[in-house]
């Protein structure tokens, strides 16, 4: 399938244009759309939402894809009529986020029913709403989870292939369609040229979009929960939270000794003063890009289970397990108390970065998908 995508046409249908210097999924879509034009696709980028009179390609040019024009109208009447009109045109369609992919199956169905659908998956879906659900003990969250589950199991049915974004998530996906053909394609983080570490005394970074539930509620976690505790076991200890706000975090916080910084468009400089990433999120899915930054620039790590989950990170050699807010002061503590600790887990933890983050490593695995993708067409072939 790596040669068969020379010459043939790929629609490539998303929510709104990425954004990589934003957020982790939007550099997961800019890397997936890397590889598709590596392997000779021509790809058109549809936007479902209307991009505006002047929308910002830079992403999309650099990597040669074409934005398709909307047309005029509503966002949805627009999107899909060009579906109805034009999807038969191509070789391959893939969609990301499950709402959308879901609303796509009978459109698909009906313009394109040959065309092969590729399942850009950026989380177990039902397994972070019913992880919320639990921690939240919100009974809409639980029903969400319920009708996404019944989504996500229609959607890698329905797909020739299903990217999963960690083992975890793949797994997942398995265990929920088992006939459904998944594939792990994970992401790539460069290394910098050059790390200087000149991390200040007590200096906590946490980092991740604040519009998301899970950073939402781990932001507010550590800020009402831990923050208290180490006040007292670590004084003087400081909690820098940075990315975008689209909610109440500053007004929830108000403490001298916890920043919200917002969006951060250079992070080298808060890599190079921090202690520790403190990545403790109580639920989610999927593969946390902020993990790998750190790892990069050798940021020592205190992370929950679920954050680790379906990376091959060992605790106490890689990074500080810590599931309880008790547990995140003594993992602080340690690394106040041991000056060589934090600096042998990220060591360690760059290691596993240069082995299964790199991007040779991910285009091996995207072209093992493809590989995936031609055998499933096969067996389709009468």
């Amino acid at each position: 399938m790596t040669e068969a995508l020379a010459g043939r046409r790929v629609l490539f249908i998303d929510l709104r244009l990425p954004t990589p210097e934003r957020d982790s999924t939007s550099q997961r879509i800019q890397q997936v759309l890397a590889m598709l034009r590596g392997r000779g696709a021509s790809v058109d980028f549809l936007c479902w939402r209307d991009p505006g009179p002047t929308p910002p390609t830079g992403t999309l040019d650099a990597l040669g894809v074409r934005l398709l024009p909307h047309a005029s109208g509503s966002e949805a009447a627009s999107a899909e009529a060009f579906l109805a009109a034009e999807a038969a045109r191509y070789d391959l369609v893939c969609a990301v986020w499950l709402n959308l992919a879901h609303h796509l199956l009978g459109l698909l169905r009906q313009a394109a029913p040959d065309c092969p659908l590729l399942y850009l998956g950026c989380d177990a879906t039902h397994i972070l709403e019913f992880r919320e659900a639990r921690v939240s003990g919100n009974a809409r969250t639980l029903q969400r989870a319920l009708r996404s589950k019944q989504k996500e199991r229609e959607v890698l049915a329905a797909s020739a292939v299903a990217l999963a974004i960690t083992p975890a998530d793949a797994a997942a996906y398995r265990a929920l369609a088992p006939t459904a053909n998944v594939a792990v394609v994970g992401m790539w983080c460069a290394l910098p040229a050059q790390v200087a570490r000149r991390p200040e005394p007590c200096t906590l970074l946490f980092l991740g979009d604040m519009g998301g539930p899970q950073n939402h509620d781990c932001a507010l976690h550590l800020a009402e929960d831990v923050m208290p505790l180490l006040r007292r076991a670590a004084p003087g200890v400081r909690l820098l939270l940075a990315g975008p706000t689209h909610n109440d975090i500053e007004k929830r916080i108000a403490a001298p000794d916890v920043e919200v910084l917002g969006w951060v468009a250079d992070l080298r400089a808060l890599f190079a003063r921090c202690t520790a990433l403190m990545a403790t999120v109580r639920f989610g899915s999927g593969l946390k890009g902020k993990l790998l930054h750190a790892m990069a620039h050798e940021v020592p790590i205190v992370a929950s289970g679920i954050a680790v989950e379906g990376m091959p990170l060992v605790a106490e050699v890689d990074f500080l397990l810590v599931d309880t807010p008790d547990q995140a002061v003594t993992a602080v503590r340690r690394l106040l108390d041991e000056p060589a600790l934090g600096p042998a887990l990220a060591a360690q933890a760059r290691a596993k970065l240069e082995r299964f983050y790199s991007r040779d490593a991910i285009e091996a695995q995207f072209d093992a998908a493809l590989g995936a993708l031609a055998s499933r067409a096969a067996r389709r072939r009468p």
